[in-house]
């Protein structure tokens, strides 16, 4: 079967949600399932963690607030919450968009954040979780005017390989960039 992310919007709180739909292999629908708060979430990667379940990352929106984290579910194979997770610091706008399960039980995560206020630029976001979604370490890699992480793989030996855009100051078009990480 298959795994299905997406958003729905909820009107009893006026917000966002993950929408998760669980398939079988002939397409017929197992179970559905929204997950979210007051604030507005989205899915953009899913990763099977191996027993069943799976780890879902996108970003989170809370309520009232301007600020944007990274977020981590973590459901079981019925779509069951396990955790959920957020990363990144008030007074930015950060968000994963893609995971991939790492040579040690844990979790690669990329994708970009930026200052609030800021109408262009942005570094790409780098993060790494164990297999309970704590956060092991952290960073950005930056330059340029704007670089986003759109996609990871593993290369092997806790290395990674992080795919995206990045883009100059003044320059309208954007080139692709390859970054080979340490995990």
């Amino acid at each position: 079967g298959f795994l299905v992310a997406g958003t729905a919007y909820s009107p009893d709180t006026a917000s966002w949600d993950i929408l998760l739909l669980r398939v079988d292999g002939d397409g017929n629908m197992l179970w559905n399932k929204t997950y979210g708060g007051t604030g507005n979430e989205g899915g953009a990667h899913i990763v099977d963690v191996g027993d069943g379940g799976f780890l879902v990352a996108g970003g989170t929106k809370p309520p009232g607030s301007s600020s944007h984290y990274a977020y981590l579910l973590r459901v079981d194979g019925d779509g069951n919450t396990i955790w959920q997770k957020t990363y990144g610091d008030s007074g930015k706008r950060t968000s994963a968009a893609c995971i991939v399960r790492s040579a040690n039980e844990g979790f690669m995560i990329v994708g970009s954040t930026r200052s609030l206020g800021a109408s262009k630029g942005g570094v790409a976001y780098l993060l790494a979780v164990d297999g309970e979604g704590n956060e092991l370490w952290e960073t950005t890699i930056g330059g340029g005017f704007s670089k986003t992480a759109r996609s990871v793989v593993g290369a092997g030996d806790e290395r990674f390989w992080a795919a995206g855009s990045a883009q100059s100051s003044g320059n309208a078009t954007s080139d692709a960039y390859l970054s080979k990480i340490k995990g």
